[in-house]
């Protein structure tokens, strides 16, 4: 599915739990890929602007993320890693990431038996304990890019309904997997610090729990026991944005929701804008349209609850547009 609206991509994603948050200005653009066969789930995901994510991967599966590009570089579960990084999520499938621009990754979620298997097959010593022990590692170039060259063939071959002989294209797929994680070194990425790490988490939910005005930078430094240069610091690295600016996006993105959720009979603009503390409602408008590239009004008017085909405010509808 390729789409401009985020909200689009996170409600195809078949088996993902997954909200994005848009963490800059630049017009969203995203791209995702699925193939369910019988054995695993494939996915590839390409999006061109910075995102926060949160959410959570497929349930019963353990999931493994690949990077598409070398180059990549991004904060991932609290810890920094690169184009060389495997990364699997731990069992609870929690999904927590901020993606830079231009992110573009493959995701593999299998049942864990079936990992076990493929270490009997490929006699690989100890996955048992690498896996209990071990979210990131640190793999082979030519490996690594090997795994992404059969992620693209298989993706690029299969329809979303796959539903042929995939069982040699599936334990292929594992068996390099385990491989990589077998034959690799653990890796020891450069981690946040726990104060930032704290104080992030800390801010997010002191601004999420006082809807009706933009907290200051002072009562933030209250609410999480920091000073002001721990908090830019910590904003900086999460988010690469000043906790101002953070702040006003989270508040954005609240405002977007509510009015997505509604119809305009319900509700007025001004009342979403209001219940998250913008009461001047040309700078709203002006931060709003800057964020979406819509103005709120065609939020509300243009949901996917009410949208018709010949929506007449189609020029700037993300649901009608296409």
């Amino acid at each position: 599915m390729i789409s401009n609206d985020f909200d689009e991509i996170t409600e195809a994603a078949k088996g993902w739990n997954m909200d994005f948050q848009k963490l800059d200005a630049t017009p969203f653009h995203g791209k995702i890929t699925q193939c369910f066969m019988p054995a695993l789930i494939l996915g590839e995901a390409h999006f061109n602007c910075r995102l926060k994510q949160l959410g959570a991967t497929p349930k019963g599966l353990r999931t493994f993320a690949i990077p598409a590009e070398r180059s990549l570089n991004m904060l991932w579960r609290n810890q920094h890693v690169d184009g060389n990084d495997l990364l699997l999520f731990p069992e609870n499938n929690e999904l927590q990431a901020s993606l830079n621009k231009n992110f573009h990754i493959f995701t593999v979620s299998i049942k864990e038996e079936l990992l076990h298997k493929a270490a009997e097959r490929t006699n690989s010593l100890g996955l048992a304990k690498t896996i209990k022990s071990s979210e990131i590692f640190k793999c082979n170039s030519a490996q690594m890019k090997s795994l992404v060259s059969s992620l693209q063939q298989c993706l690029s071959s299969q329809s979303e309904d796959f539903s042929g002989d995939s069982g040699a294209t599936c334990n292929h797929i594992i068996d390099q997997l385990v491989q990589l994680m077998t034959a690799s070194p653990n890796s020891s990425p450069k981690k946040t610090t726990q104060r930032r790490l704290n104080a992030v988490a800390a801010a997010d939910k002191y601004i999420l729990d006082h809807p009706e005005a933009p907290p200051s930078i002072q009562e933030l430094c209250a609410a999480t026991k920091t000073s002001k240069r721990t908090l830019e610091y910590a904003f900086q690295e999460h988010y690469n944005m000043s906790p101002k600016a953070y702040i006003n996006n989270v508040r954005l993105h609240a405002v977007r929701k509510q009015l997505r959720a509604a119809s305009p009979e319900n509700i007025h603009v001004c009342d979403a804008a209001n219940n998250w503390g913008f009461w001047h409602m040309g700078q709203f408008a002006a931060d709003y349209r800057k964020l979406f590239g819509i103005n709120p009004s065609q939020t509300l008017r243009c949901n996917p609850k009410i949208c018709e085909p010949d929506c007449r405010y189609n020029k700037g509808c993300y649901t009608c547009r296409y």
